[in-house]
């Protein structure tokens, strides 16, 4: 229940970004920055190599949330 009620704030983080909401936008990125960072880890082998690939990541989720169709996909 609880992990359905934090999916369920950002998709409303989400949407409110989706709107130009800057804060929001700010929030969803604080929210998922170590999830990212704990995924790429996994996937690297350096810290150097992991910080490029976040620092790369990052402007294309800002820049395709628009296009998101399914707030509550954002995790994924």
């Amino acid at each position: 229940m609880g992990m359905r009620l934090v999916d369920a704030d950002h998709a409303r983080l989400v949407v409110a970004a989706q709107g130009g909401d800057d804060r929001a936008r700010e929030k969803l990125i604080a929210a998922y920055l170590p999830l990212l960072y704990n995924i790429v880890g996994r996937a690297l082998s350096g810290p150097a190599d992991v910080d490029d690939v976040v620092q790369e990541t990052l402007p294309r989720v800002v820049r395709d949330l628009p296009a998101l169709r399914a707030p509550e996909s954002f995790r994924s």
